[in-house]
């Protein structure tokens, strides 16, 4: 098979990220640069190779440099150094809606789609009932698509990028936003009829059941490096065995700095997942600047494609923080992990008196498998109910 993605020592680095957008705010960076020193290096001497026809999949966490990788090889964004080969057409899907023009209806974006991929407006044609139907939104296909709901741009926009005559597809987690139902359908599509007809496939997902069932090959990168290319099983293996249920990135407000933030139980230091049913603890470092009473921290446990599972907080748990100057440590214990098996992100808010003192989503990640909540050690099916809910069943005969 020939070369269809060819990555040569690519490097990325961005400047200050607060400053970039306008051009004013171009300038202004420019002129404060030797001030600010060194620019953050995102992504560090990456090489690769994927033939056409390969489906291969791309895992890390939160801030590995997965989505900047994307956008560099999408042409979004340009690599500060290190060459990309493409042979063959591209079509990204990096997220909801990306490419399609919110005046035009779904009709008259696939026909601009087929466009901008070169395509004459009769073989667009052949396919366009294809998509449609694929899509499963034939009421409405004449709809301007900014009235689309998120299911709706995703079913449309993944019929698009992949039927549609491009030569590679690049996936950065937009399944996540749709039913069960149509995500079956795709993993379908991609696993078999996808690969029949030779594409290529890049995807990113934090779904390793996805990576594993659709994917040939899987490369993994942490904080920027590309440091393992093989076999899904031993990506996903290392991946899960990385300490990457915590951030080490530091949120710093006036008041202080959450310098670490991790989540640790019995199991993840030999196995690298979570169990339902074990004791989970949420702890952060954190260095007090100005010593502030009544500190309400909110834990909001989040499903990758269900939204908040719930949220936990000391205030409703009765207990009061007074974070006195100096160095702290705020830890948050969970006796009975009440969670199915999946992947769950945890998002983090400080308030003080109801104002927001700092806010920041994904600082923690947690992937659930397995575990002995009930009694009986077994646990319900994840499409069943992602919250567990101990019962006692009493039968009474001719009562």
């Amino acid at each position: 098979m020939s070369i269809a993605i060819q990555v040569d020592n690519l490097q990325k680095s961005f400047k200050d990220k607060a400053l970039a957008g306008s051009l004013r705010n171009q300038l202004k960076l420019e002129t404060l640069s030797r001030k600010r020193g060194k620019p953050k290096k995102v992504l560090s001497d990456i090489n690769f190779e994927i033939r056409h026809g390969e489906s291969v999949g791309l895992i890390g966490s939160n801030g590995s440099g997965k989505s900047t990788l994307l956008k560099c090889l999408s042409r979004i964004i340009w690599p500060t150094s290190g060459t990309i080969t493409l042979n063959g057409t591209l079509s990204p899907m990096l997220e909801v809606g990306t490419g399609f023009y919110p005046d035009l209806s779904g009709r008259e974006n696939i026909y601009l789609s087929g466009s901008l991929l070169g395509m004459s407006k009769l073989a667009i044609s052949e396919v366009y009932d294809k998509i449609v139907a694929f899509a499963e939104i034939q009421d409405y296909i004449e709809v301007p698509v900014r009235y689309y709901s998120s299911g709706m741009y995703v079913r449309l926009g993944f019929a698009v990028s992949s039927l549609l005559a491009s030569d590679i597809m690049i996936i950065d987690e937009v399944l996540a936003v749709g039913d069960n139902h149509f995500k079956k359908k795709c993993v379908k599509h991609l696993s078999s009829q996808f690969r029949d007809i030779g594409k290529t496939l890049l995807v990113v997902s934090h779904d390793m059941h996805l990576i594993n069932s659709i994917c040939d090959r899987c490369l993994v990168l942490d904080h920027g490096e590309l440091i393992y290319d093989g076999t899904p099983e031993s990506a996903i293996k290392l991946h899960l065995s990385m300490p990457s249920s915590g951030s080490n990135t530091a949120l710093k407000t006036d008041y202080f700095i959450i310098q670490k933030v991790e989540v640790t139980s019995s199991d993840i230091q030999l196995t690298g997942k979570h169990r339902a049913g074990e004791k989970l603890e949420f702890k952060m470092s954190i260095e007090v600047l100005l010593k502030i009473p009544d500190v309400i921290f909110d834990i909001k446990v989040r499903h990758r494609s269900q939204g908040v599972i719930s949220t936990i907080n000391n205030l409703t748990s009765g207990t009061s923080i007074f974070l006195e100057k100096g160095q702290s440590k705020v830890i948050c214990e969970i006796p009975t992990t009440p969670l199915n098996e999946g992947e769950y992100l945890l998002d983090l808010e400080v308030q003080h008196k109801h104002h927001l003192l700092a806010s920041q989503k994904n600082v923690a990640k947690l992937h659930i498998e397995g575990g002995t909540f009930f009694e009986s050690g077994r646990l319900p099916k994840p499409s069943q109910g992602l919250a567990l809910i101990k019962s006692r069943w009493i039968h009474q005969d001719n009562a």
